[in-house]
């Protein structure tokens, strides 16, 4: 790390620990030192950045066009065979080396399920966690399921990660508690990882009760000490923001979005924030002024379309709303919630064929949400499917027992 050499040249630098276990040849199909007969070439494909600068990639992947095709993975044969199709890459991978679907693959499924949002994801990160040996992929998957909708088997696994031996995985932890504040064994261990010996590790604790951090603790004075070196920074200035919003400080932290956004116009991120902002503080139509801007500076983000349909129906323009929800599930055709929003949106139209439609997509897609599965049941009625209606009333009573409308509606479907 220091000279920047490397200990050997070509081949010979990976079978330092593959020597005798693959013939280079015989695994790549390529003849030595000839473009594909490198290691380099298809376990570190190389990448121009700013259009000047080549750098190899550090991941250690194996090419899987598998997964070009399904999430736009880029992989190495068709980096370099630009005139052949991915089904020919495919191909050629399947012959020499079997049709095997590989942990990596597997896990790039979970990965980008919990990247849509789509509660399928969760088991399968969860079994991946259960063989996990990599403490970098660890954590990704623990990040992951931070992404997903609150829950208790991850609640403990969140838990029985947070003595990790990495402190990656400890910081990971620390944010992905923040969606279970309201648990006290979260809290327990919130609190251990505000004292944990890594400052990385006691600042995500920090950030994550920042509403109630003791300022004069350790790690509430490093989280203070961290803001203020990023001030000079429009990111700086917005985590500032949401630091202070945390903390019931709303009116001191609209005039720092303010600035952040003066300082970069161009970013979807810091207009959602102060969208947010502007809604707390009973500004909806601004916010929603600055969510349509959101939108046009990131017209393939989902999720910003999806809040911009929030903001619309929150200050009443319906069919605004109706058509942010459209091109919502247009973007993104797993996007649960977005469905379920969409089919209530059709509802108040009266357009019940459609409502209903929506909201079948989203049952499917959310099948742990008792309100979806209630909302579908209320538009099944109006439709006259009774039978259907009590058989999605009976789900939302099954995913949530305490459900007093689902029970009410099933009453009197009984009738």
């Amino acid at each position: 790390p220091h000279s920047a050499k490397l200990r050997a040249t070509g081949n010979a630098l990976c079978m330092q620990c593959h020597n005798g276990k693959l013939d280079p040849a015989a695994h790549s199909h390529h003849k030595p030192d000839t473009p594909g007969g490198n290691c380099v070439d298809c376990h570190m494909p190389q990448t121009t950045y700013m259009a000047r600068h080549a750098r190899r990639d550090h991941g250690m992947s194996i090419p899987d066009p598998a997964l070009t095709k399904e999430f736009c993975v880029p992989n190495a044969c068709n980096g370099c065979h630009k005139d052949k199709s991915t089904d020919w890459a495919q191909a050629a991978v399947d012959e020499w080396h079997g049709k095997k679907v590989r942990h990596t693959r597997l896990r790039s499924r979970a990965v980008a399920a919990a990247r849509a949002g789509r509660e399928a994801a969760r088991p399968q990160l969860l079994k991946l966690l259960s063989d996990e040996k990599s403490p970098y992929w660890k954590a990704v998957e623990l990040g992951m399921l931070g992404r997903l909708q609150p829950n208790g088997e991850v609640l403990n696994t969140l838990l029985k990660h947070s003595g990790d031996e990495s402190p990656l995985v400890r910081g990971v932890v620390a944010r992905g508690l923040n969606a279970y504040l309201d648990q006290g064994s979260a809290r327990g261990a919130l609190q251990k990882l505000l004292i944990d010996p890594l400052r990385n590790v006691r600042l995500d604790a920090a950030w994550t009760v920042r509403g109630e951090v003791d300022l004069a603790s350790k790690a509430g004075k490093e989280l203070e000490q961290f803001l203020d070196f990023n001030s000079d920074q429009p990111g700086g200035l917005i985590q500032i923001a949401v630091f202070r919003m945390s903390r019931g400080q709303l009116p001191s932290a609209l005039p720092l979005l303010r600035k952040a956004i003066e300082w970069d116009a161009n970013s979807a991120h810091f207009r959602q924030v102060y969208a947010t902002a502007l809604s707390m503080s009973g500004n909806d139509a601004e916010a929603s002024v600055q969510m349509e801007k959101a939108c046009q500076l990131a017209p393939s983000d989902a999720d910003l379309r999806f809040n911009l349909g929030l903001a619309l129906a929150s200050v009443g323009r319906l069919e605004h709303a109706l058509d942010a929800f459209k091109t919502t599930v247009a973007i993104d055709a797993t996007f649960g919630r977005a469905w379920y929003n969409l089919g209530l949106a059709y509802s108040k139209f009266n357009r019940m064929d459609e409502a209903s439609q929506a909201l079948a997509r989203a049952a499917e897609l959310e099948q742990q949400s008792a309100d979806v599965a209630y909302a579908y049941a209320v538009v099944l009625f109006n439709t006259g499917k009774l039978s259907e209606a009590q058989q999605a009333a009976t789900r939302a009573l099954t995913i949530n027992p305490q459900y007093q409308d689902a029970r009410e509606l099933l009453r009197v479907l009984q009738r």
